[in-house]
């Protein structure tokens, strides 16, 4: 990623601001897969610029090209960089595709089906 410097990441992680915001935006509660996959559709499929940011993401993630290089040496750090990258786009996809069954008493009463984070 040739926007991701050195200078890029360290603004990043001295973004108190920031920081500050994407912890207060997790209340800290039980959230279901239902509630992530919902999350994840309205963001995602919710308007076309979620759809675009879908697309952006999932180019970065590199999904659609193959992690090794078709001819020259391979670069094994490159290619587990690479693997790493998918897995996060294939992440995102996987909870977009598949719609959780709902739970049975509601989220308060049955904890089957909660997220670790």
């Amino acid at each position: 990623m040739d926007w991701l410097t050195a200078e890029t990441r360290e603004e990043f992680e001295n973004n108190q601001e920031l920081n500050n915001d994407l912890s207060r935006s997790f209340s800290g509660g039980k959230r279901t897969k239902v509630d992530r996959y919902r999350d994840f559709s309205a963001v995602f499929n919710g308007t076309d610029q979620g759809k675009r940011v879908l697309y952006e993401i999932l180019a970065w993630a590199g999904i659609y090209r193959p992690s090794t290089p078709d001819r020259g040496p391979i670069d094994v750090h490159r290619v587990f960089e690479d693997i790493g990258r998918k897995k996060m786009g294939l992440e995102i996809l996987a909870v977009l595709n598949k719609e959780p069954k709902p739970i049975q008493g509601g989220a308060a009463n049955n904890t089957k089906g909660a997220l670790n984070g």
